[in-house]
């Protein structure tokens, strides 16, 4: 059931630790220790007293809220006839809560349980002794506790034998209070109930294998060790249609609805694209996997975030590729795209083309942002343009950095914060005319995402890359051709402040041919024309730098320049960041050493 929206997440849908189901609302706990509500909000159970922040643990109660402080104290809001919100003093030491229909209950460090609220069928004669206890769990008119020793205590409205705890009451790790009937976990991971449980049936088989439970009004949830959810018991709005493929680490059942939080399997972040002035961006997601996978899109334009709800929870079925056109949802010159899948990890590139497909050009994305990022190539003279896009994909703003290596040195670039989940485009010409320019960008206060779009011929062609996070002293480009009216390029960068050796060696299908050797002065950056060097249809190039400061990427062009292609280098996966940082410290990957392993193949 979604009458009240509790099945809707308000976005962005992340960063979630802890989930609890009411009667028709729903409390989520952040990472950051604020929390966020939704769902019907009649007395204000939705609205999180500020500050928002510092909260460790949270429960739904039928019309009220309950959250705990990380220094032990509770905070409580929502319908209060019953007093259900008045947490007796003293207001510390707690440290787990459970809200019920019309009462509170909370677990103190000491073991000790404190009960509030009505007392309607003694729910709050909490049995004696009342100590050594470890959790405790609300339902409508009864009330469960569990013990230090396993063992499963139960007051309150027994109609229904709901708190009449099954022998042996031993081995119990959780427990979880429902409509007239309770749910328990035992430590060999099977599911106990008891009270009113005709109308669920028996637990699914195999009872084993368990690590949660959560009881709802009529139906019931388990999670399995492996990250599957079980579901059984009533089924009238879809509450026990579990969506394919999730695989969560927390359930919570409500009244007709179920909520699972599922980890973030992956992240794909692609920071180019554009669908305004004519042009097409395609976000394309590969799911390698033998299992269905589910998605989330969000889009990150120059106005702030935007999740279009077809694209949440969108649905790849078993090694399959689905195609997202960006330019049917949102039109703007300036967006970036996160891709979060939740069950399986799965690969995205991103597509663009130009007014009545003149030009086209593309990226694989980016795994995870960064404080630095390099883009050695780039042109604004003879008629070429150079765009640096940087998303930011935090919930905050970032101050953002960009700095331009050209044959001449360093040039300053912008400085610019960058708000929450947005996209800047930077064209390059409005700070430096030149044919050789690199750009280095560095963000404080949150990291980012960086690519470098190119365009040529007054837009007959155009390349596109992600940029790099780390600078090497040896760079592999397998592609390249001079041969044919092909023309190659190699586009070296030094973003640091010392001077740099380097030397280049050519593969072709005849052997190796050695290519220049010069010294790259601070922050400049060199391009090399290989047709200069060597002419073949197959030519690989291998950088080799005395110093680990140089990015490499290399340009292919074709068809009297009507066409072109780039990419960023390679740094051999066996180099790892760890050598490179050995490197600059002296020790380490060494030229030296780069050179005896490659000593077969240098002339």
């Amino acid at each position: 059931m979604n009458n009240s929206g509790q099945c809707t997440p308000p976005s962005p849908n992340e960063g979630f630790i802890a989930v609890d189901a009411g009667l028709d609302h729903v409390l989520g706990l952040k990472s950051d220790g604020s929390i966020v509500a939704w769902g019907n909000n009649s007395y204000g159970k939705c609205d999180v007293p500020t500050p928002n922040s510092g909260y460790t643990a949270i429960s739904a109660g039928e019309h009220h809220s309950l959250a705990l402080k990380s220094d032990g104290s509770l905070v409580a809001w929502g319908y209060n006839y019953y007093h259900q919100c008045d947490v007796p003093l003293p207001n510390t030491g707690f440290v787990s809560v459970s809200a019920g229909y019309y009462h509170s209950l909370a677990l103190k460090s000491d073991g000790g349980i404190v009960a509030w609220g009505s007392n309607s069928y003694g729910v709050l004669q909490i049995p004696s002794p009342n100590t050594g206890f470890v959790a405790v769990s609300a339902g409508i008119n009864h009330s469960l506790a569990l013990r230090s020793d396993g063992s499963v205590a139960a007051w309150g409205y027994n109609g229904f034998g709901q708190c009449d705890v099954p022998s042996p009451n031993s081995g119990f790790i959780a427990v979880s209070a429902g409509y007239n009937y309770s749910m328990g976990l035992k430590s060999d991971g099977s599911v106990v109930m008891w009270g009113n449980v005709y109308p669920f049936g028996s637990v699914p088989a195999p009872n084993a294998g368990y690590v949660a439970i959560s009881a709802g009004y009529g139906h019931c949830l388990a999670l399995r060790e492996d990250g599957s959810v079980v579901s059984w018991g009533g089924n009238d709005y879809g509450e026990r249609q579990v969506p394919p493929g999730c695989h969560a680490f927390a359930v919570s059942a409500g009244d007709r609805f179920s909520l699972a939080l599922t980890s973030v399997y992956s992240t794909w972040y692609l920071a180019e694209g554009s669908t305004d002035g004519g042009m097409e961006t395609w976000v394309l997601v590969q799911n390698p996997n033998d299992f269905p996978v589910s998605v989330d899109l969000t889009l990150m334009t120059g106005q702030g975030p935007f999740n279009p709800p077809q694209l949440q929870g969108l649905l790849l079925n078993p090694q399959s590729r689905r195609t997202f056109p960006l330019h049917s949802y949102v039109t703007t010159y300036d967006v970036s795209t996160l891709v979060q899948s939740y069950d399986g990890a799965v690969i995205c590139e991103r597509a663009m083309y130009g007014p009545g497909r003149a030009w086209a050009h593309d990226s694989i994305g980016a795994t995870e942002p960064a404080s630095t990022w390099y883009l050695a190539e780039g042109s604004t003279d003879g008629g070429m343009e150079t765009w640096v896009l940087v998303q930011n994909p935090n919930s905050y703003p970032v101050e953002v950095s960009v700095d331009f290596q050209t044959q001449s040195g360093y040039l300053r670039g912008p400085r610019e914060e960058i708000p929450p989940r947005s996209r800047r485009s930077y064209e390059v010409a409005k700070y430096v005319r030149t044919y050789n320019v690199s750009t280095k960008v560095t963000s404080t206060g949150g990291k980012v995402v960086c690519e470098r779009a190119m365009y040529g011929g007054n837009r007959t062609w155009g390349h596109d890359s992600v940029g790099v996070t780390y600078s090497a002293n040896f760079w592999c480009l397998p592609e390249g051709c001079t041969d044919g009216g092909f023309e190659t390029w190699v586009l070296a960068c030094n973003p640091y402040d010392e001077p740099t050796a380097v030397e280049m060696l050519f593969m072709t299908d005849k052997g190796p041919v050695k290519g220049p050797s010069f010294t790259m002065g601070p922050f400049s950056r060199r391009s090399i024309f290989v047709g200069d060097y060597v002419k073949t249809y197959d030519v690989s190039t291998f950088v080799i730098a005395d110093k680990p400061n140089i990015v490499c990427e290399r340009a292919v062009y074709w068809g009297n320049r009507t066409c072109g292609h780039e990419s960023i280098g390679f740094f051999p996966e066996e180099s790892s960041e760890a050598d490179v940082a050995a490197a600059r410290a002296g020790s380490g990957l060494s030229v030296e050493r780069i050179r005896k392993a490659f000593s077969a193949w240098l002339p």
